[in-house]
């Protein structure tokens, strides 16, 4: 039988004895010990590739709670095209503008982007 219509019959079954109340105890431990056999083959499936596909999905998630950060000084002299100019580029590049502070040359403009990650496109409702 092959794992998926095994381990559905086999959760089939213990879905049954979780609905019925006469069930005596070598039948639970026997779908039980089952149920373990079953998930254990299945990890061990997985686990033969998992090494790098797991650091893959590992460093994928990280991305999604981490930012980059830049900073950037632009001359006071510059005209507000020039700067415009500035903000477009750094914007065709996912920067964010999240504070600009005045320094004795011109103005520090700080950017942030959250790293590329192919996780973004996933609809936030199979994160969380």
């Amino acid at each position: 039988m092959n794992r998926h219509l095994r381990l559905t019959f086999i959760l089939l079954v213990a879905l049954e004895l979780c609905l019925c109340q006469r069930v005596d105890n070598d039948t639970v431990k026997s779908v039980t010990d089952e149920l373990k056999a079953t998930f254990s083959d299945a990890g061990k499936g997985v686990s033969d590739v998992a090494p790098s596909v797991r650091s893959m999905t590992v460093d994928q998630l990280e991305k999604l709670f981490i930012y980059e950060y830049k900073v950037i000084d632009v001359d006071g002299e510059a005209s507000p095209q020039r700067v415009e100019a500035i903000l477009n580029a750094m914007g065709q590049e996912r920067w964010v503008s999240y504070s600009v502070t005045p320094i004795s040359s011109g103005v520090r403009i700080y950017l942030k982007r959250r790293p590329k990650t192919y996780l973004q496109y996933v609809p936030r409702p199979f994160f969380w």
